[in-house]
């Protein structure tokens, strides 16, 4: 792999010459992608990587022809594909191009998926419209892809339905549904952002899988370093539009540790005691989600939950929060017993603690205002009792997160990601919790919006003096973020320890494995739960403890 400013190849698949793109608004025009120049063999998998603002995702859009022609105008260059100038199609033209000879899998592949259909149809639709094949043949190579794309019980699959899938999982079968297109090229927008470091190393053996025995060329928009050494035969570097001569590092970096505290003594906010939680799988099957899990969290700390997809960290979090019902253990918070309240009791309590949902976008009413969805939760909870204070108190929430009290008048699809976050904490702050649970908070966005919504997380934490519990597949993250950490595996925390001993000291062989750029060896991934049982955490230093035989 190496970094180039053009890549300069023999028959070219595709050829992108002298590209510009301006982004028209009622303000102003701003050219974001300044005569660009590249070019992708067939087989061959370019990586194209850049900071905020490079314009990668635009570029990428105005591959497919995805730009709005409302607010981008392609005012020069071309895109040849396989011969075919796309610019020069009419959209019934380019909608024939999608799919067969071009296709796309998002950062997040969930959004792609059709809620209402299951796993195993959406192959088969694709599969008719692309190949025309016999329901038999269709249902035969479904089972393939599937298989091919490295997935296990893929007849259960088959009947799943996408809401049901964890990140890795949604990703492999979006990859099934493109190779189900047979394109001549797949971009794929930021592959690793929602997975753990297991599942990306796998994701990256399948995208090599791919390369060799489909031969078909990879666009892979990314800023994982190591997707980019690994994965890719060339690398291009975009910076404010155009292509640089220098590898992309990136520089952001996020903490919420860097203040003082504000407590010199500690306090128990949260104490979660020996905590087991059994759930009904798809298939009906109960099974142990959460294995004899104890932990303090105090008042003021970033406490991190840290493990890979189906690890327990999202069930336990539900736990807390009591919105399922715990099945053994306790659960205290400022000593009162969560799993033993009534629930016109527990309404109360949960105003005290709140949970920043992964997915933002599907956390706000898409038919209602932002005024009216955090308007509805200060009315729910009694917190103003005319219009007047409500509209003042939803005009301060937003000034609180760096939005415009004008923002109350508009819908969430006018918003940007980064913006919906912010108004996801916004209505957080509404109902002013002591305890906020991020599941995911970065999970996708890139360096500097991680860091944008950082800085705020820690602005708001010191301002209201806030706890948080963060729950992550991402180890880096968890250790400039949390003062602690817990590392589950299959249920059972396996290692707890502060940032600094976790980082310097890994002792379970799991901790050492998602620490490592070795990654994991499969006989760590297959370890089950049942293997923990009887196991006990074994203390090393009075803040260090390690499930260790």
């Amino acid at each position: 792999m190496s970094f180039t400013k053009e890549v300069v190849v023999v028959n070219p698949l595709l050829i992108v010459r002298n590209l510009h793109i301006i982004h028209v608004s009622d303000e102003k025009s701003t050219e974001i992608i300044q005569g660009i120049n590249f070019t992708i063999a067939p087989g061959e998998i370019l990586g194209i990587s850049g900071n905020a603002q490079s314009g990668k995702a635009i570029l990428s859009k105005a591959l497919m022809r995805l730009l709005p022609a409302s607010h981008y105008l392609l005012s020069q260059g071309t895109i040849h594909l396989s011969n075919i100038e796309l610019l020069s199609l009419q959209e019934q033209e380019m909608a024939k191009i999608r799919g067969h000879y071009l296709t796309m899998i998002f950062a997040n592949p969930q959004r792609s998926f059709n809620p209402t259909k299951k796993i195993g149809q959406q192959l088969i639709d694709v599969l008719d419209r692309h190949q025309h094949l016999t329901a038999t043949q269709a249902y035969e190579k479904a089972l393939a892809l599937l298989q091919f794309v490295e997935l296990n019980d893929v007849e259960d699959l088959f009947t799943r339905y996408s809401y049901t899938l964890s990140a890795e999982l949604a990703h492999k079968v979006s990859i099934a549904i493109a190779l189900a297109c047979q394109p001549k090229l797949i971009i794929i927008e930021e592959p690793s952002e929602l997975v753990d470091a297991l599942a990306q190393k796998e994701l990256m053996k399948l995208l090599k899988k791919i390369q060799l025995h489909y031969k078909i060329a990879i666009l892979l928009i990314t800023q994982n370093p190591r997707f980019l050494a690994d994965v890719c035969d060339q690398v291009i570097v975009l910076q404010h539009g155009k292509i640089s001569d220098k590898p992309y590092a990136v520089t952001s970096s996020i903490d919420l540790k860097t203040r003082p505290k504000l407590l010199a003594e500690p306090t128990t906010l949260l104490d979660v005691r020996a905590i087991t939680q059994y759930v009904t799988g798809e298939n009906g099957e109960i099974f142990k989600a959460v294995n004899q899990c104890s932990f303090i969290v105090n008042t003021g700390d970033v406490f991190g939950i840290i493990g890979e997809a189906n690890a327990g960290k999202s069930t336990l979090a539900y736990s807390i929060l009591q919105l399922i019902h715990t099945t053994s253990g306790n659960i205290l918070f400022k000593e009162i017993v969560l799993n033993a309240l009534p629930k016109n009791k527990l309404q109360r309590v949960r105003c005290d603690i709140q949970i920043l949902f992964q997915d933002f976008s599907s956390a706000l009413n898409p038919r209602m205002q932002i005024g009216e969805s955090l308007g509805r939760v200060l009315l729910l909870h009694n917190l103003v009792t005319t219009k007047q204070q409500k509209i003042k108190r939803v005009a301060e929430l937003l000034q609180l997160v760096g939005l415009s009290p004008t923002h109350a008048q508009h819908y969430p699809h006018e918003f940007s990601a980064v913006q919906l976050q912010r108004i996801n904490i916004a209505r957080v702050l509404s109902v002013n919790p002591s305890l906020v649970i991020l599941d995911e908070p970065f999970a996708d966005f890139n360096p500097s919006e991680k860091k944008e919504i950082a800085d705020l997380l820690q602005k708001l934490k010191y301002t209201f003096n806030l706890t948080y519990l963060f729950i992550s597949r991402n180890i880096t993250n968890a250790l400039a973020i949390c003062d602690r950490i817990a590392i589950m595996h299959k249920g059972t925390i396996v290692e707890l320890a502060t940032s600094a001993e976790l980082a310097s000291n890994p002792l379970h062989p799991y901790t050492c494995s998602i620490l490592k750029s070795s990654f994991a060896t499969d006989n760590i991934r297959n370890l089950t739960s049942q293997g923990y049982d009887d196991l006990k955490l074994k203390e090393i230093t009075p803040t260090h403890f390690v499930l260790l035989p």
